[in-house]
């Protein structure tokens, strides 16, 4: 079964860079373009892994990690 990771970061080229790699390693990648974005995806799936940026607009990064 493949792992699943979900890529979040505010710029689309670092988000599809990302995601072309470690879907060529064999993960399933999701990506959410904010902290929001990737607190509402969490509703429904359950990543092995969340590579987030620390900088990024909207709700900061911390209140995002403390609600995951």
């Amino acid at each position: 079964m493949k792992k699943t990771i979900l890529v979040v970061d505010d710029e689309a080229d670092i988000r599809n860079t990302v995601k072309t790699i470690l879907q060529k390693e064999g993960f399933s990648v999701t990506t959410a373009v904010n902290g929001d974005d990737c607190l509402q995806k969490l509703k429904t799936l359950k990543p092995d892994l969340i590579l987030m940026d620390t900088m990024m607009p909207g709700t900061p990064v911390r209140d995002v990690v403390k609600k995951i």
